[in-house]
């Protein structure tokens, strides 16, 4: 069997665990990742719309200012200028602003105006002039405002972390590693199985951002009790070569938007309308005819000047992973946990990753962690390849 040492071992190839591994092979930490899937990425990541959001504004006491939600889209954007924690100029910028928008009744108008006094981030109301293109039908009275926070097209984005680090990434089902671990959680080694393939690995630190599969990776380190939960949404593509490109949130009747879209491109080079928000957070209970009836609904009676005869709906469920003692629905960082060596990491949306990289290294700088290990390479394991989205498979 061969061995190998390493400082670092991060068990989960998606948008955490890549941030990480540019992280910690920047601070000059030996590291090796271990993706359970040919496809690089992840479900949950790979799906991601790319939306950079800072949420809503929060009060400083209640937060005490520690690096939060609402700082996130700065840090974002010194990256993709190439000036800040990682060099981001190579990710495909789908948009860079998104667009708050209302139908025309009082009630909307005045939801929406809510959301824009109290969305992080510069946000301003546009006269008709400015509106987007989707919006200037005749039939739309309702307003708009801009939000100064890009749209990223996520796997450009996975595509640019991974580039630099694909002599350290390696694949291998979960069912192919195995963490040995002792009864303070501290692992010893980890070892892969797979065919002729027997190797084991020395890791200094184990890091397990495998989104839902941290569930049973926790269990393998000994941590029986129920840490992560679920939270599926419904989303629903519409695919038709003429669509207009749009990023946008509509508010209604609720503080949370009713319907949002994020445009991208098919691999037939259709433009594809990525449909979230309400209705697909209702949808859950809904199979694929009830869920694509009631987005055609939706998009009927908010957007009823837009003509989607021909249009192809499709639906998914994507499994949302949160920790148990979060807020689901405004999670102000990343959670960060460490077990004996081993840290569980869920950044619970992609633009708290760079927080979930910043609290690990705090976490290694307490501990006094520093590297000594050479990286190790050209291992006898199988590689990653590119993952593409659902969208593009349906």
């Amino acid at each position: 069997m061969d061995t190998v040492a390493v400082d670092c071992l991060i068990l989960g190839g998606g948008l955490s665990g890549l941030w990480l591994l540019n992280v910690l092979r920047n601070a000059g930490y030996s590291t090796l990742m271990i993706h359970d899937d040919r496809e690089l990425g992840g479900l949950q990541s790979l799906n991601s719309a790319g939306l950079v959001h800072g949420g809503w504004r929060v009060g400083v006491n209640l937060l005490n200012r520690r690096e939060q939600l609402q700082d996130m889209p700065a840090l974002w954007e010194n990256c993709l200028r190439g000036s800040g924690l990682l060099d981001l100029r190579g990710v495909t910028i789908l948009s860079p602003e998104q667009h708050l928008w209302s139908p025309g009744d009082w009630r909307s108008r005045a939801n929406l105006l809510l959301a824009a006094a109290n969305t992080a981030g510069k946000v301003r109301r546009l006269g008709r002039d400015h509106f987007p293109g989707l919006l200037r039908g005749s039939g739309f009275s309702g307003d708009v405002y801009s939000l100064e926070h890009p749209v990223l097209d996520a796997v450009s984005l996975l595509e640019v972390l991974a580039k630099p680090h694909l002599d350290c990434i390696y694949q291998a089902g979960q069912q192919d590693v195995h963490i040995q671990t002792d009864d303070l959680h501290v692992s010893k080694a980890v070892f892969i199985r797979k065919g002729k393939v027997q190797l084991r690995i020395h890791p200094r630190q184990v890091f397990l951002t495998a989104g839902a599969g941290n569930a049973a990776l926790l269990q393998d380190i000994g941590v029986n009790r129920p840490l992560m939960a679920r939270r599926p949404i419904h989303m629903v593509c519409v695919q038709q070569p003429d669509l207009p490109a749009f990023y946008g949130h509509c508010y209604s009747e609720n503080r949370r938007p009713r319907l949002t879209i994020t445009t991208h491109t098919h691999a037939n080079g259709d433009r594809l309308w990525y449909v979230a928000g309400g209705v697909a957070e209702e949808g859950v209970s809904r199979d694929e005819t009830l869920q694509i009836q009631a987005v055609k609904a939706e998009l009927k009676t908010l957007l009823p000047w837009q003509n989607l005869q021909g249009a192809r709906f499709r639906s998914f469920l994507i499994d949302r992973i949160y920790p148990l003692e979060s807020l689901p629905w405004q999670p102000a960082e990343a959670f960060v946990r460490p077990f004996g060596n081993n840290w569980l990491v869920w950044p619970t949306r992609l633009v708290l990753a760079p927080n979930a990289g910043r609290q690990v290294l705090a976490g290694l700088a307490e501990h006094r962690f520093e590297p000594s290990l050479p990286q190790p390479e050209n291992l006898p394991m199988e590689r990653t390849r590119p993952g593409r989205p659902l969208w593009d498979k349906l």
